[in-house]
């Protein structure tokens, strides 16, 4: 029976796992001098010297420039402190955080195994936005722009001093070195309102998404003859080089869970909607729409009813199935060819589904960090650590390694193939997993 094994490696030097000498899958650092239980750890040296032998770091050194052990320490005190929200994979061997105080943090990864290599932190764009605090935000090499809930209102920052595409992928400089310009646009929405306000990029990147969910039986006393514009839940902005305005806004019919731009066709929108019947009957509203001459065209809904409310969700790379996890641990499964839904069962409460970037197999993990795993024809698969033994489990629950409860934030695959010219020797696949 075919099963997944996976490694894990947490970037931590904080003394709150609780990791068997004899468990050789699951990696977190070790500070100089740590403190140990022999009791607890007989076998501390010899598990140490194995680790190492693999070429893993097990105390990361702090030789300058690097100064990688208290590079680490900072990068843990600022997530503290800040939300991440946003990840950005630059290639398999850099990944971007950006934290809710605008902070950018570049995490490069080893070739063969899952340890930091180097950090940097740039705070280039800290405390120079509309608002200290973020709740969204988008970064390439060309642009930055970000979202505030408190205001209706996002920052862009356009680098005008960066050099040619082609370099700029390859070069980790300081933003500010780019000469960021930075300017504020209105968006339409309700006024004096907190919204998550959540992006959205199209392929050709010319176009971003900016959507909200204020609660489809919300009353507006103080407007009751609200405009258009401020009953407006999905906004379209255009992009062009320095230049970013509002091309148009709607209102869908339905509050949105979920909205998004297809990852293979630049002109269209994917939006999942949620309604609420008077009797408690739910049903998702899996719309499509068309920006087509500057407006949205709505192209095809397809109601899904339900038995209970939408927790997580997720559409497949190909974007022909849509996957929802619902309240009462239920996974829904929609095929657009097929015109079918398919109902099972997770081993766990789903909070969060990814899809691996083949489409094969998918991710349902829950709050406390359980993971399952399901191929795309709805079977589930085993799943184990690195391991001398063969010992496959149904879920595999990350949190029993931490002597503290956590909570799963948000999972991240590396969209980038094991088969490319940097990871020639390994055909591992990658995912980042954030808690909190």
């Amino acid at each position: 029976m075919a099963y997944c094994m996976c490694e894990v490696h947490i970037w931590s030097l904080k003394n709150q796992f609780s990791v068997p000498d004899d468990v050789i899958g699951f990696h977190h650092y070790h500070d100089k001098g740590e403190i140990i239980s022999r009791q607890d750890q007989p076998y501390y040296e010899e598990k140490q010297q194995f680790v190492e032998s693999r070429d893993i770091t097990w105390t990361p050194k702090n030789k300058r420039p690097e100064r990688l052990r208290d590079m680490i320490k900072e990068v843990e005190e600022m997530i503290t402190q800040f939300n991440c929200v946003h990840v950005r994979w630059r290639n398999r061997q850099v990944l971007q955080l950006l934290l809710s105080n605008a902070c950018i943090i570049t995490i490069i990864i080893s070739g063969h195994s899952g340890d930091i290599e180097r950090i940097y932190i740039d705070k280039s764009f800290v405390a120079k936005l509309s608002c200290e605090t973020i709740c969204d935000a988008y970064l390439n090499d060309q642009f930055f722009i970000a979202s505030h809930n408190n205001m209706s209102k996002i920052d862009f920052a356009y680098f005008t001093k960066r050099p040619p595409l082609n370099e700029a992928a390859k070069r980790l400089d300081k933003l500010s070195s780019w000469e960021p310009k930075i300017i504020q646009l209105d968006i339409p929405g309700p006024k004096g309102r907190r919204l998550d306000r959540c992006f959205s990029i199209n392929t050709a990147q010319d176009m971003m998404l900016v959507w909200w969910s204020v609660g489809s039986g919300e009353a507006w006393p103080w407007s009751p003859m609200s405009s258009d514009r401020e009953r407006a839940n999905i906004t379209i902005l255009s992009i062009n080089g320095p230049m970013i305005e509002v091309m148009t806004y709607f209102k869908t019919q339905c509050d949105p869970i979920h909205a998004h731009f297809s990852a293979l066709q630049p002109h269209r929108i994917f939006t999942i909607e949620q309604e609420l019947g008077s009797h408690g009957e739910v049903t998702a509203r899996a719309c499509t729409y068309e920006v087509i001459r500057g407006q949205i065209q709505t192209v095809a809904v397809v109601n899904i009813p339900l038995k209970s409310t939408v927790v997580c969700l997720a559409r497949n790379p190909q974007e022909d199935k849509l996957l929802l996890g619902l309240s009462d641990a239920s996974l829904v499964l929609y095929d657009e060819h097929r015109k079918i839904t398919l109902f099972t069962r997770a081993a766990i409460p789903p909070a969060s589904i990814s899809w691996h970037p083949t489409g094969n197999i998918f991710l349902v993990a829950s709050a406390r960090a359980d993971i399952q795993l399901f191929d795309r024809g709805f079977s589930s698969l085993d799943i184990q650590l690195v391991s001398e033994e063969h010992s496959p489990e149904k879920f595999f629950r990350i949190s029993k390694f931490f002597k503290l409860s956590v909570t799963l934030r948000q999972i991240s695959w590396c969209p980038f193939s094991p088969q490319s010219s940097e990871m020639m020797s390994t055909s591992m696949e990658a995912a980042f997993l954030s808690f909190s």
